[in-house]
């Protein structure tokens, strides 16, 4: 069935699934999984045990976690993030789809999730197929004028050349900001990882294996949070 989605807006059920009286329980969960994760437990099983002791669906689990993760995880992620100051004169690399889709989310009316490393994540996901939505040029515009802003030497967006439409993205991406340099790569990832410079993404694996990183996410949507009506569940803990 082909994808006829117009936005990259909020699930139906995401209003009863994340609403406060849930805020309580998602925040222990969030707590309880990453010091099962801390300890090592397996990932899917510790899952499960937290899903059903808080009685958590499918999608609220995701949305755990994507906001969880481990105490070492946290200290390394913590030590490498970069202030925006830092991005002048530096070569900058982003997370294409990783970056893209949530800033299509957050303009969609999306409910975001604030996770314990302080990154701000969306529960969308592609599934090796990519669909443009109708906020996909604004946001596009919006973190290319936001990064140049910051006055860094380059510009490098990575997309998985194997992702649909990734080749109608790199040229929409090209036309709105031509100094931009635009890769589609077999595996962006490890292109991620192989490059010399200050990583945009929210990728929390991708994160462990990084040197540096920017949180453009973040701090992108706080500054246009007070033109837009920003759904943001804070499931950041202080406890693992």
């Amino acid at each position: 069935m082909p994808d006829k989605r117009k936005h990259r807006g909020a699930h139906p059920d995401d209003e009863s699934n994340f609403n406060e009286t849930k805020l309580p329980d998602l925040r222990k969960a969030v707590r309880d999984l990453s010091w099962l994760l801390s300890k090592n437990y397996n990932e899917a099983s510790s899952l499960k045990l937290v899903g059903d002791r808080y009685r958590l669906n499918l999608r609220q689990q995701m949305a755990i976690r994507r906001s969880c993760c481990t105490h070492e995880s946290l200290k390394h992620r913590l030590s490498i993030q970069k202030d925006a100051a830092l991005l002048e004169n530096s070569d900058v690399f982003v997370d294409g789809f990783n970056t893209l889709i949530t800033i299509e989310s957050f303009y969609s009316g999306a409910c975001l999730f604030l996770g314990m490393d302080g990154c701000i994540r969306d529960l969308a996901s592609i599934h090796g197929s990519y669909k443009k939505v109708m906020e996909t040029p604004e946001a596009l515009s919006q973190i290319c004028s936001f990064l140049w802003a910051l006055k860094p030497r380059s510009v490098t967006w990575y997309f998985d050349a194997p992702v649909s439409n990734s080749g109608r993205v790199k040229t929409l991406l090209k036309e709105i900001s031509p100094d931009t340099t635009v890769e589609l790569v077999p595996d962006a990832d490890k292109q991620l990882i192989l490059s010399k410079g200050i990583i945009v993404t929210t990728d929390g694996p991708l994160l462990d294996k990084m040197t540096a990183w920017y949180n453009l996410n973040s701090d992108l949507i706080y500054s246009l949070s007070n033109a837009f009506d920003l759904k943001l569940l804070n499931l950041k803990t202080s406890e693992i």
